[in-house]
């Protein structure tokens, strides 16, 4: 069976969002036993901020990045982590 790229593109985008929804799920019931081991459940907002703010950051630094490597180069590294 050949796939044409619109197939692909397509496939891409929910392998994308499935990862997404992945991480959040795991970062969600994660959260809380890492706040418990800062010692303190009221740092529960400091870590989720934390996640947060580092995820607000990456995402426009590795867009820019796939803007002038090209996005199938930096999604190759991303995806077999810099080998």
């Amino acid at each position: 069976m050949k796939m044409n790229s619109r197939s692909i593109v397509f496939t891409g985008i929910l392998l994308g969002a499935a990862e997404s929804m992945i991480m959040q799920t795991v970062v969600a019931t994660i959260l809380p036993h890492v706040a418990r081991e800062l010692g303190d459940p009221h740092l529960y907002g400091w870590v989720f901020s934390g996640y947060l703010l580092t995820s607000t950051v990456t995402i426009p630094m590795f867009a820019k990045l796939a803007d002038l490597y090209g996005y199938k180069l930096l999604f190759t590294l991303i995806l077999y982590g810099f080998k």
